[in-house]
């Protein structure tokens, strides 16, 4: 695994699981409820920015691709549970995982430490 990624996507994971996940069109949608009058008050969260960014990213990819991205940050099975709900190996899942990890990392620079 590349440690990096899968923070950030265990970061997007939980992301999800709190209910947003629908693209920048969940972020944009939250200013309508902050109202013109605290517009210098409010902030959207760097990490929801990055978040949201992701899940755009993981939005583009292939169905299969999205299902295991979706399948292993998003639900709290094991190793085994997501191979098998997913319908392959637990050895083809790992592959499949560190191939979109690189995928995502040949997309995005490493940041800087």
């Amino acid at each position: 695994m590349i440690q990096w990624v899968d923070a950030r996507f265990t970061r997007w994971g939980g992301w999800v699981q709190m209910g947003h996940g629908l693209g920048s069109r969940g972020l944009s949608a939250s200013w309508g409820s902050v109202g013109r009058s605290n517009v210098r008050e409010a902030f959207i969260p760097i990490t929801s920015i990055e978040d949201s960014r992701i899940d755009d990213w993981v939005r583009s990819l292939s169905t299969q691709d999205q299902a295991i991205l979706f399948e292993v940050y998003c639900t709290s099975h094991t190793s085994m549970q997501h191979a098998r709900i997913l319908k392959m190996s637990t050895r083809t899942l790992y592959a499949r995982l560190h191939s979109l990890q690189a995928s995502y990392t040949r997309r995005n620079e490493k940041p800087e430490k």
